[in-house]
């Protein structure tokens, strides 16, 4: 079954533009391209139903049983505090338990995640919802005693999207960007809104357009333009080495309609086979303005761009007015 769906609905394109299209002078960001569906996985955070969805892992065993993006370079967010507790439960059947949420800002969120397996060894296993049964002296709500907790070397990025139940009572936490949900279907689903990029096979060098999801931002007022999930940690969560390059336009001024973000790797596929080893969904995003170069052309490559940049890198006709880490979804490849 497929994770995601793409098409344009017209109820939806006002709603969309909204999210870019803020002031010139404020507005550094890409208009999105359409709404993207997704399915959403259930979990819980703080005793209430918590809605994400999983895109990628540093794991090969769980990018194969969940569907997921192999991204080695994810591994590094354990040791630099990126990764906070998603606890899943080996021999019970019910949804992760993740230790912070973007609806607490006293919490550490991210969208990136490390994996503890809890186990149940003795006495009769009951859900884990963070707070029940265990009291004012575990708000966790993990077990203390009838169970083993074991910690993993696996991360994934499960970025949440809402909070609380889906009906007719509304949920206590959207990320802003959600333009939809259905609630109806057996499957869950989300609509969000998808921004196309360019991106360089690291192999033959061939530059094709992805369609991307952008659910998380270190910086606030890119935040708010993107309607992402604002988080600060993402910025050191994990090793520099162990992200990517982005870089992204004004839309106004005297950057073409066309061009897009650029992104310095993609996956070679949506799965575990994944070969590009540098691929990362935690992306160092550069904010660009145009200062020199020609305004009816098409920036859509790595090299280019830091040939364009100011010295001592390139000539100067690219000036850098931001910097924003994000945690990017790459959903589609080779889109028209």
């Amino acid at each position: 079954m497929r994770r995601y769906s793409t098409g344009i609905y017209v109820f939806a394109l006002a709603a969309l533009l909204a999210l870019a299209l803020g002031s010139p002078s404020t507005a550094v960001l890409p208009k999105p391209d359409g709404p993207t569906t997704v399915n959403l996985a259930q979990g819980w955070f703080d005793d209430q139903l918590t809605w994400y969805i999983g895109t990628a892992t540093n794991d090969i065993r769980f990018a194969q049983t969940g569907g997921m993006t192999l991204a080695p370079k994810l591994y590094s967010a354990i040791a630099d505090g990126g990764a906070p507790a998603v606890y899943i439960v080996k021999n019970f059947q019910q949804g992760p338990v993740f230790s912070g949420s973007p609806s607490d800002i006293t919490t550490s969120y991210t969208g990136l995640w490390r994996v503890y397996y809890i186990t149940w060894t003795t006495g009769v296993r009951r859900p884990i919802t963070n707070t029940d049964p265990e009291g004012l002296l575990n708000p966790t709500g993990l077990p203390t005693a009838g169970a083993t907790i074991a910690a993993t070397t696996v991360v994934v990025d499960y970025p949440i999207l809402i909070v609380g139940r889906l009906g007719m009572a509304a949920p206590t936490f959207k990320i802003p960007q959600l333009i939809s949900f259905n609630a109806k279907a057996k499957i869950k689903t989300a609509v969000l809104p998808c921004f196309k990029a360019f991106c360089q096979n690291y192999i033959n060098k061939k530059v094709s357009k992805v369609c991307a999801l952008i659910t998380e931002a270190s910086d606030s007022n890119v935040a708010r333009l993107l309607g992402a999930n604002y988080t600060l940690l993402l910025e050191t969560g994990v090793g520099i080495p162990d992200t990517q390059e982005a870089w992204l336009f004004y839309p106004f001024g005297t950057s073409p309609p066309s061009q897009l973000p650029i992104l310095q790797w993609c996956p070679t596929a949506l799965s575990y086979r994944n070969s590009n080893v540098f691929y990362s969904p935690v992306m160092r995003g550069h904010l660009l303005t145009r200062t020199g170069a020609s305004p009816s052309s098409i920036i859509n490559n790595p090299t280019t761009v830091r040939l364009l940049l100011p010295p001592p890198i390139g000539t100067g006709k690219l000036t850098p007015v931001g910097f924003t880490a994000l945690n990017v979804h790459v959903i589609a490849l080779d889109v028209k």
